[in-house]
């Protein structure tokens, strides 16, 4: 079981600096096209088009990934209350498992939705964002980090069952 837990994570740690690495350029990349979009209109009384359509794409998927990226660090929205009440070790332990593994079922679900979702646009091959690329290519971000969500918490379940002094880890 140590070793499926090892490998899980050295794949997804491959996973979160190429998130991390995304959604730091996404930022980026939104805040320069919003502030030249801006400075086009207010100088020249002109903007693109296209930018519009850009920052709206950026905005879904700088905001899959930073929940993909929240879970990854435990920072997701969570209800803690029972967490909160119980002292005892053994009963703070399970009901971290079961709220991960019920969390992992859940994104499981929204990961076959999402999955159904994309297979439905894709079959309308005249919705397009840009020339020639068909608009569903942009939302696939949304089953992968679906998919990626559902890997944390299955992750997150292994390490609370089966690691005796397993903490989960914060943001860094």
């Amino acid at each position: 079981m140590k070793d499926l837990i090892s490998r899980l994570t050295s794949i997804n740690q491959f996973f979160v600096l190429f998130e991390k690495v995304l959604l730091t350029t996404l930022l980026f990349s939104m805040i320069v096209l919003s502030f030249g979009q801006v400075m086009a209109r207010n100088l020249f009384s002109a903007g693109f088009i296209w930018v519009d359509q850009i920052l709206r794409l950026e905005v879904l998927w700088v905001a899959f990934t930073g929940a993909a990226l929240a879970t990854e660090f435990n920072q997701h929205i969570k209800i803690d209350f029972l967490a909160s009440i119980i002292r005892s070790d053994f009963s703070r332990k399970l009901i971290n498992t079961g709220a991960h593994l019920f969390a992992f079922l859940i994104c499981c679900l929204l990961f076959i939705v999402a999955l159904d979702y994309i297979r439905i646009v894709s079959s309308d091959l005249t919705s397009t964002v840009f020339q020639g690329v068909p608009d569903w290519s942009f939302q696939l971000i949304i089953p992968y980090c679906f998919f990626f969500i559902s890997l944390r918490f299955l992750i997150n379940v292994l390490k609370i069952s089966y690691e005796k002094d397993y903490k989960l880890k914060p943001f860094s």
